[in-house]
C-alpha cells in the first residue's frame, strides 16, 4: 500500500507535511492571529522566561529590556497602565500567580485598563504540562469591550 493509500483509506490519520510545508502553516497561523491581538507570546514558567511572537508598535523596546517575564509583566504595568490596575496586574499576572491559576484551569482573563483609557484583555492559555503543574503558556493582549 503507498503512502498515499494508507492516508485515503484512513482519514482519522492526518498526514505529517514537509518541514517547509509545516513552518508556512505555523507562519499563517500566527500572521492571522496577529490581526487581531496587540501581542502574542509563550511563557515557559520552568525558567520564568517568555517568547514574542507578534507585538504591537513602540512594544520590542520593552520585551528586550525585560531580563525575564515577570520584569516585563511589571515594566508593561508601570509604562502602559492606569496607576489604579498596577499593582493588581502585577499581583496576577506574575509567572507564580498564573501558574498555579493554570493548574486548575486551562485559561484565565486579566482586564486592565491603559493610560489612553483603553481596555484591554489579556488571555493566558496553558499550553504544556509537567508533573501535574503547567510548564508553559501562551499569551495574548486584545481590546476588550
Amino acid at each position: 500500500m503507498t503512502k498515499k493509500n494508507f492516508y485515503s483509506a484512513h482519514p482519522e490519520f492526518r498526514e505529517i507535511p514537509d518541514q517547509q510545508n509545516y513552518q508556512d502553516e505555523i507562519s499563517t497561523v500566527i500572521q492571522q492571529l496577529a490581526a487581531e491581538y496587540h501581542v502574542l507570546g509563550i511563557i515557559n514558567f520552568l525558567d520564568n522566561s517568555f517568547k514574542i511572537l507578534k507585538s504591537a508598535m513602540g512594544m520590542d523596546k520593552l520585551f528586550v529590556e525585560a531580563a525575564d517575564y515577570d520584569d516585563f509583566i511589571k515594566q508593561y504595568a508601570k509604562q502602559r497602565l492606569r496607576d489604579e490596575y498596577i499593582e493588581n496586574f502585577i499581583l496576577t499576572a506574575n509567572s507564580t500567580t498564573l501558574r498555579k491559576k493554570l493548574k486548575e484551569s486551562f485559561s484565565c482573563d486579566i482586564r486592565v485598563v491603559k493610560k489612553d483609557n483603553r481596555l484591554l484583555q489579556w488571555t493566558f492559555v496553558k499550553s504544556q504540562q509537567t508533573e501535574g503543574l503547567p510548564a508553559a503558556a501562551i499569551f495574548y493582549v486584545k481590546d476588550s469591550e
